[in-house]
């Protein structure tokens, strides 16, 4: 392939990782709601914990564990605060 063919492919895969984000913020409002109603904390130590470990456990490269630790970290945070 060439750089051109890379880069459109990058293109389109971030279309695919933002519609996909933008899903689970979809869904992290939903449960912003229900936290609201059932009068929960927004942040859940534990839960977050557990996402991050479920992503670093998916994960098989290239990017290292501490890479998609990173990223899932803001990806949490973006939905949190939709949450509040």
């Amino acid at each position: 392939m060439t750089i051109l063919q890379l880069r459109n492919r990058i293109d389109v895969l971030d279309e695919l990782i933002l519609h996909l984000i933008n899903q689970r913020a979809t869904a992290a409002q939903q449960i912003g709601r229900l936290k609201r109603q059932e009068r929960l904390e927004v942040q859940d130590g534990g839960r977050e914990a557990g996402v991050l470990a479920h992503v670093v456990e998916q994960n098989q490269g290239p990017l290292t564990a501490d890479q998609v630790t990173d990223i899932f970290q803001h990806i949490i945070a973006g939905c949190r605060d939709l949450q509040r």
